[in-house]
């Protein structure tokens, strides 16, 4: 299903926990309606006026040509913007993901589908796997989600007059790599 809503954002939440630390990069800023959760750190930021992006519905499994698709999905083209967190040492993937999924209830959000443990194998493949998905703005980033554990996945939409907007947030811990983006409208 292809959904096309002028003025439509985007949003694409990754994170990771690391135990290291540094500054926001130059030139990003956490998006006006999903704030960072607390004590994380921005490594990675994208906004692109427009593009596509398949929004994951269901687990990850494999289509008749063997590519790895969710099973369920809609594509969505509009302004996509991809923040890369470093999430704060000693929080779990679920505390981090159950934090944003209250949020985002509170602000009018309807959670579509969320997943742990069972999002199908390799599911952070879908969001971050092939080289052009993965976030360029800093030399960290190049290996977010090489390894990830503990993998938890959240989308989410909010509709309005004048546009919609959806979530993809997910959520893991990776091998002492950093993960964790958020998106901006």
């Amino acid at each position: 299903m292809k959904t096309r809503i002028p003025g439509m954002c985007l949003l694409l939440a990754i994170l990771s926990i690391s135990t290291s630390y540094a500054v926001d990069v130059p030139g990003s800023e956490d998006h006006p309606m999903v704030t960072r959760y607390e004590g994380s750190e921005i490594n990675g930021y994208e906004v692109k006026d427009y593009d596509s992006f398949r929004l994951p519905l269901g687990p990850a499994a494999r289509n008749e040509e063997g590519d790895k698709v969710p099973k369920t999905q809609t594509d969505l083209e509009g302004r996509i913007t991809r923040i890369l967190y470093r999430g704060p040492e000693g929080r779990s993937s679920l505390e981090i993901l159950r934090n944003y999924q209250s949020a985002l209830e509170g602000a009018g959000f309807e959670t579509l589908f969320t997943c742990g443990g069972d999002c199908g194998n390799s599911f952070e493949y879908l969001l971050y796997g092939p080289t052009e998905m993965r976030i360029r703005t800093d030399s960290d980033t190049t290996s977010a989600f090489d390894i990830p554990q503990d993998v938890r996945y959240l989308s989410a939409a909010l509709d309005s007059a004048d546009r919609t907007v959806h979530v993809s947030l997910l959520v893991a811990f990776d091998n002492g790599c950093l993960l964790y983006t958020s998106p901006s409208p």
